[in-house]
């Protein structure tokens, strides 16, 4: 019954995760579909990993500062 009970816990979690995660991959420009899939899969492994991504705004913002170079330089 306990075991039943928090696998259940892990599915309703790591759906609540794919769900934001749909939203998170559309400001990135990412695929909502194989992002929900990850994130459900593999929970919020996948969805630290999508938030670690830069936004389309955050990257519009970089390029029209600097160029292209200021991308490569906020990495380091």
């Amino acid at each position: 019954m306990y075991c039943s009970l928090g696998l259940l816990t892990i599915y309703v979690v790591n759906a609540v995760f794919a769900v934001l995660a749909i939203f998170k991959a559309a400001e990135r420009g990412q695929s909502s579909l194989l992002w929900a899939v990850k994130t459900f899969s593999v929970g919020g492994l996948a969805f630290d990993q999508l938030t670690q991504l830069p936004t389309l705004k955050e990257v519009a913002e970089l390029e029209s500062r600097k160029g292209a170079r200021a991308i490569k330089n906020k990495k380091k």
